[in-house]
């Protein structure tokens, strides 16, 4: 959602932030392009968007945004994430035309409230490391609490600890790694409730012994993949929502008559 400041201010880099409590907005300013240096704000921000800063290479340090439960980074040459240890309400991070980042590690997963992540069009972004798996799973709330996990726009190879990500309730995944032919393995994710896979090259469809396992299931969306065949889509019992386009499957299995939840 776009400030009353940031149609006047863009392509100029700029600061957004938010109230914690519901108010007017606390600023929006323009900031010098190569600013890296700590940014003396209000604490009780809620939300920061850091937009259009293309040479700043580090995050100012944040600590002290005791408040702050949303961030969003867009156009701008980081590299790596500082300790998020102490933003403590942290729970949604959105990182956009990051083209410097290359892996999803430990110190972004320290953020011990981190709930949602959006990642997109960061060009570079080859990996998810087992530590921020194991980081996003752990402290309060446990394993349940990382439920959203949106990538697009990345060469990300899916590594087989994603299956420690069992609170997951939202997976989108979209053209990431064309050298990926395998679909995730999806057993793990018996809270699932959202599936979104778009413009990848898995060419199988989940076996069924991982489908049985999603009896959360809501909503399956299935875009621009060379799979030939969802005979065991049928075991998506609870699907209310199914949308599949230009995949290479030849036939529907009758049994799909048996997804009585569907609406139109």
């Amino acid at each position: 959602m776009q400030t009353p400041f940031e149609h006047e201010l863009h392509p100029v880099p700029v600061i957004t932030i938010r109230p914690a409590q519901s108010g007017p907005l606390v600023m929006a300013f323009a900031l010098p392009v190569d600013a890296d240096k700590s940014v003396v704000i209000a604490r009780n921000v809620s939300e920061l968007w850091l937009v259009n800063l293309v040479r700043m290479v580090k995050l100012p340090a944040l600590g002290q945004l005791s408040q702050l439960a949303k961030m969003v980074l867009k156009d701008n040459s980081v590299r790596a994430f500082p300790d998020l240890s102490r933003l403590r309400l942290l729970a949604v991070v959105e990182l956009s035309c990051m083209h410097q980042l290359k892996m999803l590690g430990s110190r972004l997963a320290s953020a011990p409230a981190l709930a949602s992540l959006d990642v997109h069009n960061c060009s570079r972004v080859v990996s998810m490391t087992a530590s921020f798996v194991r980081g996003v799973t752990a402290g309060p709330g446990g394993a349940a609490r990382f439920h959203t996990l949106r990538v697009s726009r990345c060469p990300l190879v899916l590594p087989e600890h994603l299956q420690g990500l069992v609170g997951l309730r939202v997976l989108s995944l979209s053209e990431i790694s064309m050298t990926q032919r395998a679909f995730p393995r999806l057993a793990s994710f018996v809270r699932l409730a959202e599936l979104s896979v778009k413009h990848t090259s898995f060419a199988n469809f989940p076996p069924p012994e991982d489908l049985a396992c999603l009896g959360a299931l809501q909503r399956l969306e299935l875009q621009d993949l060379p799979i030939e065949t969802v005979d065991a889509i049928w075991l998506l019992t609870n699907l209310r929502s199914l949308r599949m386009t230009d995949l290479d499957i030849r036939h529907l299995p009758d049994e799909i008559g048996r997804l009585s939840l569907l609406s139109f």
